[in-house]
């Protein structure tokens, strides 16, 4: 037998490393999207999520993911021609689906230490309310080009199963109507002049998902 002085690293049944031995996954998720802040207050509002992700390996530590959600959001529709104290028309269920592909980067590469494995990601997307029309303010989300970045926590539980954490940050357009610029009979208007028309506002999710993962 070798002597002690010999042996360099550790044995492979006692690293903390373990090859991640199946290329692809489907991920179902659910958590909470909340929505960033913007003056008029008319936009999608915070609101559960829940979706499903599909990954597979591409070379080395990056894995290509394509994911689609839908946030059960509502919001606050405004009639801008009102004086400010009856400008609320009423509050409506407004769902969203976000549509998206990106680029993973795992960061113990393709192994996991002590069954973790830290991720980072960016891509492109759509995010859309699925309305054709504006309301009765003029006002439309329709839908925008959404340019996400993200963080994640992958535990590996089995050899195929393991569950993950994703933070993102969804960072789309909100446009307002000309009308949101003009006075009611009361002087006041619903944004200041001030404000730009078009703006990028950060849009964050946080899930929890469990994956299974298949295809040596």
């Amino acid at each position: 037998a070798p002597a002690s002085a010999q042996i360099v690293g550790r044995a492979p049944d006692d690293s903390p490393y373990r090859s991640l031995q199946f290329r692809q996954d489907v991920t179902i998720f659910s958590g909470w999207f909340d929505a960033g802040e913007e003056p008029g207050g008319v936009a999608p509002q915070g609101a559960p999520i829940a979706g499903v992700r599909y990954a597979i390996r591409l070379a080395g530590p990056v894995d290509f993911m394509a994911r689609a959600a839908m946030a059960f959001s509502q919001r606050t529709v405004i009639n801008p021609r009102l004086v400010e104290a009856e400008r609320v028309v009423g509050v409506e269920s407004w769902p969203l689906l976000m549509a998206d592909a990106n680029f993973t980067l795992n960061v113990t590469g393709q192994k996991s230490w002590h069954g973790l494995v830290p991720t980072l990601s960016s891509g492109l997307g759509l995010v859309s309310d699925m309305k054709a029309e504006a309301d009765t303010g003029g006002f439309q989300f329709g839908t925008a080009f959404a340019f996400n970045l993200g963080a994640g926590l992958r535990w590996v539980a089995t050899e195929r199963m393991e569950l993950r954490v994703d933070l993102t940050d969804y960072m789309y357009k909100i446009e307002y109507p000309t009308l949101y610029y003009s006075r009611a009979s009361d002087n006041t208007q619903v944004v200041p002049n001030t404000q730009p028309r078009s703006f990028w506002t950060h849009n964050r999710a946080l899930v929890l998902g469990a994956a299974y993962r298949f295809w040596r």
